[in-house]
């Protein structure tokens, strides 16, 4: 039996052509009948070789593998694109695969690149309500939210859900992985009261319909102690992380990249409490395990990297604080780009390290930044902004040789809308 498309197009194309030859000798006939089993066979050898490869994606996928994933991804892509065409079900579906691969790497602008090419070509190929089309919008929108692009992700997500609840119905899996994926994105932006309603959405519809230990219900209950913890209701955040630990360690295993975010989490969650032994431990095990499972230069390694530079700047261990701010700004500068909201926050957190130490010359280009950055990702009234800029005219007052305690509210305000023009 022809399993694939293209083998009963090849085998449809060899009987036209026997067709159109008319009646020969019966030994001529040897040749049409060998074009088309030769072709039919290549065809289900490319078939084959792709399905190895994607599988052989999957595997290394599973194993945390993600450079050597994405290699096997773009090849079984390049070999189904050249005998499908560009716009075949089965070349989209590879294409999206390529680009979950770079997404797990951390490369998210790529990735979004990516998935905006998946997303044109399924609604030309389906129509823009079709199942296909609406998972690579919703990939789409997670890839730019991920890539610091808020406004044109909070866009994507905002009408892909409606589409998704029409079509799928409010109790698939992917319509709640919509409304999680919009929740985090107001997360990150600081609009907790929109987060909260959005998470709350995503773990009742995760937990009935999958369980209470399916990973995205422990994605959905990670979330929510995460934003617990920013609404000072520490023992709700409290309770939830450690459910979250519990269920990723028995389900995923002590070292998936899920399992680590629950332990980097916990670790700031309890520096905020004052435990800081328990802090220095989670968070020393979030560093070593994401070097371990994702690589160096991952952005949730760098973001452990951070957090644990962070907690030693606050307790003035600086000298152990400024070689991890320094590797985290180089690192995010690299994989982030300059103007992704966590490469500022790096600048400003290494800005703010300098000028503890009085190395005013130092801080202010990356108080400058942070602050400039800041003010177009975030806008003006966001808490970060606020934050860099504070920093920023204490910078620019110690260099002039001013005291901090001299200045007045009303001059520091002047001082800091000076400081955004320059």
């Amino acid at each position: 039996m022809l399993k694939t498309a293209y083998q009963q197009i090849c085998a449809i194309l060899g009987l036209m052509l026997l067709a159109q030859l008319g009646p020969r000798p019966a030994a001529a006939h040897s040749r049409p009948a060998n074009i088309w089993s030769h072709g039919v066979k290549q065809a289900a050898q490319i078939s084959n070789e792709a399905a190895r490869l994607s599988r052989e994606g999957q595997e290394f996928t599973a194993a945390g593998s993600f450079a050597a994933a994405e290699q096997s991804y773009r090849r079984a892509f390049q070999l189904i694109e050249a005998s499908h065409g560009p716009e075949h079900p089965e070349t989209l579906l590879a294409l999206n695969n390529v680009a979950a691969a770079v997404a797990r790497a951390g490369r998210y602008a790529e990735a979004a690149q990516l998935f905006e090419q998946v997303y044109q070509r399924r609604i030309g190929r389906f129509g823009p309500d079709h199942r296909a089309t609406l998972v690579a919008m919703t990939n789409l929108a997670t890839s730019l939210s991920n890539a610091g692009e808020y406004d044109a992700a909070e866009t994507t997500y905002r009408e892909a859900i409606p589409r998704l609840e029409t079509t799928l119905g409010n109790r698939n899996s992917l319509t709640i992985n919509a409304i999680n994926g919009l929740g985090v994105l107001y997360y990150s932006q600081g609009r907790f009261a929109e987060a909260e309603p959005l998470y709350f959405r995503a773990l009742e519809g995760f937990e009935a319909l999958l369980g209470a230990d399916d990973p995205a219900t422990l994605l959905a209950v990670h979330n929510l102690a995460t934003l617990h913890a920013v609404q000072d209701r520490s023992a709700e955040a409290e309770s939830l992380y450690l459910r979250a630990l519990e269920g990723r360690q028995t389900t995923l295993g002590p070292l998936h990249v899920q399992t680590l975010e629950t332990v980097a989490n916990l670790g700031v969650f309890y520096e905020a409490q004052g435990r800081d032994d328990d802090a220095e431990q989670f968070m020393v095990r979030a560093l070593s395990g994401r070097e371990q499972a994702l690589g160096a230069l991952h952005p949730d390694t760098l973001t452990a990297q951070g957090n644990l530079a962070t907690f030693y700047f606050n307790r003035a261990r600086y000298d152990e604080a400024e070689p991890l701010m320094q590797s985290t700004l180089e690192g995010r500068r690299q994989i982030l780009g300059v103007t992704h909201p966590y490469t500022l926050r790096a600048a400003a957190s290494l800005g703010r390290l300098h000028l503890m130490r009085g190395q005013g010359h130092l801080a202010e280009p990356l108080l400058r930044d942070a602050a400039n950055g800041r003010i177009h990702q975030l806008g003006l009234e966001h808490p970060g902004t606020l934050r860099s800029l504070h920093a920023l005219v204490l910078c620019r007052l110690n260099l002039s040789g001013v005291e901090p305690t001299s200045i007045t509210p009303a001059r520091l305000l002047l001082e800091g809308m000076r400081a955004r023009r320059r």
